[in-house]
């Protein structure tokens, strides 16, 4: 569930770079019918992903029937999903713009890496 969910933040944030991740653990909530509170705790390993919720997650994302069973490799959390998101977006920033844009850019993540804590 977490790679789906994963590639669910991808392709969102990916789309618009002015969008934010939050919400969208309510959008893939509806999405796949499922209360948000009940998504919170599949997500958190609270509460434990059964077949029928399995069968129905992969009705609503068009996967096939028994999809959710197999396992399809590491599963990142969705701290993770964030980061290559958002690695996403700053890699097709840093290509569109020009090279004072560029500079501008290392500047301010420079200066955020020096910030004291």
């Amino acid at each position: 569930m977490l790679a789906l969910f994963k590639s669910f933040v991808e392709e969102h944030l990916s789309e618009d770079a002015s969008k934010s991740i939050a919400g969208l653990d309510r959008a893939f909530a509806a999405v796949i019918e499922v209360h948000n509170t009940a998504f919170s705790g599949l997500k958190s390993g609270a509460r434990q992903l059964g077949p029928t919720m399995a069968r129905q997650i992969e009705a609503k994302l068009h996967k096939p029937k028994g999809w959710m069973d197999i396992d399809h490799g590491n599963s990142p959390v969705p701290e993770e999903a964030e980061e290559q998101a958002f690695l996403k977006l700053l890699r097709r920033a840093y290509r569109k713009a020009d090279q004072e844009q560029r500079d501008q850019l290392r500047e301010v993540m420079q200066s955020i890496l020096s910030a004291k804590s």
